[in-house]
């Protein structure tokens, strides 16, 4: 039998006349001794983990049992599995549009940002009824061009579900299930209501086996002919009347049919009989699809989709369905109907996004109360709006308007003047490649005209900025225009900027951006940006890496140039400024090839510059010589550089060949006027969906170890966690390996860096937090290195970037004196896990885990109790234990802190060592002395066992 929590209590019941005999007696009570030698310290075992070698341990195994059981990591587990198969790629995209790094933000920060899709695809009416009345899934497919499987997906994405291969292969099981499906027999049906089962496709399909298949049959007893019913219909229309149910021949029929096969009267147990009776099998494809999507919705599996649902759901089904229909066909014809389950539904909706804003601001650290929660919809409403009225409020009352309160509330005055006229307009949220409507062409035809007098180019941004000053009969020169289109752009963004967690934290901090101007918002936003790790450089980076790998039309020798392109133009915008700064200086033109020459050049020269952000001035430079035009070009010109950074991928590069040439806007709206590649998009979502997918089917000891040290729950550090637990060594060994692949870092200099670092760091837990800060640096410095790579991947990035993860992950447990440690055994880097238990009543233990090839799964636990050190060394690798036994006799040496002192190690071989099993789970409280003290003892027993692990001669 295999010890684990699992049957840990049952193990213990066996043993308790043993429990207090120590750690040789509770082994013997568990374990097959196949040979001891001479010193009687080697025992073979079926199988050993931590709880079944606690030496004399205080608390029970039942005490253990509760502790793990009070972490619901199978909560946590749940959640993430519903997110998997709900999360569509287009929910996707659109939670990182929102600004989030979707596998860098916690579980429930994405549960609720999906939360917010889910009901703003149920206000915009996103429903099948879209496709018209009377749709059905053939024609879904029909419309989709899909056959077949076809009509699966189709039916996963209208219900807003992603199609992968685990929801559609097991959609087609539980179809080809329910078509097999027959007419529910008496015995099927008591079989549902005795066992309390829903009637799913499993269930039923059960419940069709056990009533008259080849199996053990499930029979209704039989009815005695002459069984009188007066006395009993008496007490059947009582529960009938009590419960609401109306008084009818089919009422009591059916009670009589419970009691007669022993099922309990209850209005429940009649609902369900009744639906069971009503459920025709085998039913339609349609309505078998509608039922799993809601149950793949609902975070089941397709095969537990209910089939019968009870009557009263029908009716409001039906009626819902009915209304819903009948507004649709009116809507046309400027007819409205109310009734009563629409009503509701908006009520839900209502109730649902209220429910979204407390959980939204609590997760934010943002007190949900009535007042914060106002302030926030006021926010989003108000940039919500902004986007729609029209462009020319940005000339109304020059001067006078500087705050997004103040644009709003004069663009809605405007708006409702265009609306009222019926008269077209340009939205002040600019839509690339959306042409304008011919009564906005002919209102401005001269635009381009003026633009040639003023010696300016007839772009898009121009001439937009014209038709600004034109409507608000503004006069209309080279450097009205220049500074309308640097506010139009501040304006646009301002859109960016704004994204929901950056406003939350602006709230949290105390500030209203709806009473900021323009300049100081986009600071203060870009700062939150920077914070929260919204538009990460490295996602970025990593992102144009894949679609430059994945782009067959982009030569492999070309590759190397356009990851240079990327990482000067990356440069320029780090500059902040500095290069548009230097080239208004010299009075360069401000194209790309200048900026890079200048970034390049900068440093040799020791002087950079910098455009601040009010347009009317550069710091560090002498702005004498230098027009205000200039000036306000140079801030623009900056701006645009952050647009080419978001638009920029190798795709659209390869369709620009002289880009260099062009100014910083110019290059911005040819790349807005490029489509994406939808492929390469899809592709790269699909990527990062199957990392999402993953950490659905993590184990879960994951979860209790994120649960156990407070770490957070991300899909990052959920698949960094399962890399540390099943692949012990991987971290330091990746992290090693490159190093020696980089040409700034060697692995001489890591040996050094870390290696001995740590080596005299187990002394204490400030040595240990200083050594694991070089650890951390070392790894920064190594993904530096590896970014400036001619030959750098996107597996490379992401690779590393899981290394400084499961680094950032050991720091944190760090804390609670649970080290990762690299130690050099042999001649292989091995990872030991290694954490220092306190207690009041024993001076304490140290716990180590390692493994490797050839080391096998090794723990050991060395504890001290009053003046003995005690303690044991278990693993499956002979060979381990008889080099840890040669050494037994230096271990005992260094262990002592007193001459006197008593030193009893046991080695225990065991076939299979559960690894996952060993780790303590908590540590208990002590006072300052009592911590001093023990500090001292058990850091020296952790040095000591790890010199004599350093001193193994055992190949890897």
């Amino acid at each position: 039998m295999r010890v684990d929590l699992g049957n840990l209590t049952e193990i213990t019941k066996k043993s308790a006349a043993v429990q207090n005999k120590g750690t040789q007696a509770v082994l013997n009570e568990n374990i097959t001794t196949k040979e001891t030698d001479k010193t009687g310290h080697s025992y073979t075992v079926k199988s050993v983990t931590y709880e079944t070698l606690l030496a004399e341990d205080k608390k029970s195994a039942e005490d253990i049992a509760m502790q793990a059981d009070a972490v619901d990591p199978q909560a946590m587990h749940d959640e993430m599995a519903v997110l998997a198969n709900t999360t569509t790629e287009e929910d996707y995209e659109k939670m990182e549009e929102d600004g989030y790094s979707v596998n860098d933000t916690e579980i429930p920060e994405i549960v609720t940002e999906m939360d917010k899709i889910k009901i703003q695809l149920a206000k915009a009416g996103v429903d099948i009824r879209i496709f018209g009345d009377d749709v059905s899934v053939e024609k879904i497919a029909e419309v989709l061009g899909r056959a077949g499987v076809g009509q699966i997906e189709a039916a996963l994405r209208i219900a807003d579900l992603p199609a992968t291969e685990q929801n559609v292969s097991e959609t087609e099981e539980a179809l080809e299930m329910a078509e097999n499906l027959e007419p529910l027999s008496d015995g099927a049906k008591k079989y549902i209501l005795d066992n309390g089962l829903d009637a799913t496709i499993d269930n039923l399909y059960k419940a069709e086996y056990s009533a008259g298949g080849t199996g053990e049959s499930y029979s209704v007893p039989s009815t005695e002919e002459n069984t009188d019913f007066s006395q009993l219909d008496k007490q059947i229309q009582k529960m009938l009347q009590d419960t609401g149910f109306e008084i009818t021949d089919e009422n009591i029929e059916d009670s009589r049919w419970l009691l007669e096969n022993e099922i309990p009267l209850t209005a429940e147990n009649l609902e369900s009989y009744q639906s069971l009776k009503d459920l025709r099998l085998p039913q339609d494809n349609e309505v078998v699809l509608k039922a799993i999507t809601d149950a793949i919705a609902q975070g089941k599996r397709p095969k537990d989709a209910v089939l019968a649902i009870t009557r009263q759901r029908q009716l409001e089904e039906v009626r819902l369905e009915m209304s819903a229909k009948a507004n649709y066909a009116l809507a046309g014809k400027d007819f409205s109907i109310d009734t009563d389950a629409i009503a509701e539904t908006i009520e839900a909706l209502k109730k649902a996004e209220e429910a979204y804003y407390e959980k939204f601001l609590s997760q934010g650290g943002v007190e949900p109360t009535e007042e914060n929660i106002k302030i926030y919809r006021d926010i989003e409403q108000v940039f919500e709006e902004l986007k729609g009225v029209p462009a020319y409020t940005l000339g109304v009352e020059e001067g006078s308007i500087e705050t997004p309160q103040e644009l709003h509330k004069a663009g809605k005055v405007l708006q409702d003047t265009f609306e009222k006229a019926n008269e077209s307009y340009e939205t002040l949220m600019t839509a690339p490649r959306k042409d304008m409507g011919d009564s906005i062409q002919k209102a401005f035809r001269n635009v381009d005209d003026i633009l040639t007098d003023l010696g300016m180019e007839t772009n898009p941004a121009n001439q937009r900025a014209v038709r600004i000053l034109a409507y608000n009969q503004m006069e209309i020169t080279k450097e009205a225009v220049l500074q309308m289109k640097a506010v139009d752009e501040k304006v646009q963004q301002t859109f960016e900027n704004m994204k929901p967690q950056v406003v939350r934290e602006m709230i949290k901090s105390g500030i209203n951006p709806l009473d900021m101007n323009l300049e100081e918002l986009n600071r203060t936003a870009v700062e939150i940006k920077e914070q929260l790790g919204i538009d990460n450089e490295d996602v970025r980076f990593s992102k144009y890496l894949y679609k430059l790998e994945q782009n067959s039309e982009i030569a492999e020798e070309e590759r190397s140039a356009y990851i240079g392109i990327y990482r000067l133009i990356a440069r320029v915008e780090q500059t902040d400024g500095a290069a548009i700064g230097m080239l208004a200086q010299q009075g360069a033109e401000f194209t790309m090839r200048n900026l890079l020459t200048a970034v390049r050049s900068s440093k040799k020269e020791g002087r950079e510059y910098a455009v601040d952000d009010s347009f009317g001035g550069l710091e560090e430079l002498e702005t004498s010589g230098i027009s205000v035009t200039e000036q306000i070009e140079a801030g623009y010109q900056n701006d645009c550089i952050k647009d080419i950074m978001r638009e920029l991928s190798p795709e659209k590069l390869a369709k620009i060949p002289d880009w260099e040439n062009m100014t910083p806007e110019q290059f911005k709206q040819e790349l807005e006027q490029l489509p994406e590649d939808v492929n390469l998009q899809k592709s790269y979502t699909e990527q990062e969906m199957a990392e999402y997918r993953n950490s659905a089917v993590a184990s879960e000891e994951v979860y209790k170890m994120l649960e156990q040290y407070d770490l957070p729950k991300t899909v990052s550090t959920i698949l960094a966690a399962q890399e540390m637990i099943g692949n012990r060594n991987g971290m330091f060994r990746k992290l090693f390996a490159k190093a020696a692949d980089t040409e700034d870092v060697t692995l001489a200099d890591i040996e050094q860096q870390v290696l001995e670092e740590f080596a005299e760091a187990v002394k204490s837990p400030k040595d240990m937090a200083k050594a694991q800060k070089v650890l951390a640096e070392t790894a920064e410095n190594v993904m530096k290195s590896m970014k400036n790579e001619s030959n750098v991947t996107s597996l490379d990035l992401k690779e590393m970037r899981m290394v400084q993860t499961q680094i950032e992950l050991g720091t944190k447990m760090s804390k609670e004196e649970t080290y990762q440690i690299p130690v050099l055994v042999g001649d292989s880097v091995t990872g030991v896990s290694l954490k220092i238990v306190r207690g009041k009543e024993e001076k304490g233990r140290v716990d180590i885990l390692f493994e490797g090839d050839a080391l096998g799964k090794t723990a050991a636990q060395i504890s001290v109790k009053d003046d003995k050190i005690e303690g044991y060394i278990v693993s499956d690798s002979q060979a381990t234990l008889s080099a840890m036994r040669e050494q037994e006799e230096a271990l005992s040496g260094m262990l002592k802190t007193e001459e006197e002192q008593e030193v009893e190690i046991r080695y225990v071989h065991a076939k299979d060592v559960d690894l996952e099993k060993f780790s303590a789970k908590t540590t208990e409280t002590f006072d300052e002395e009592q911590s001093q003290t023990q500090t001292k003892t058990l850091y020296h027993m952790a040095e000591s066992f790890l010199k004599t692990l350093r001193s193994l001669e055992i190949s890897q």
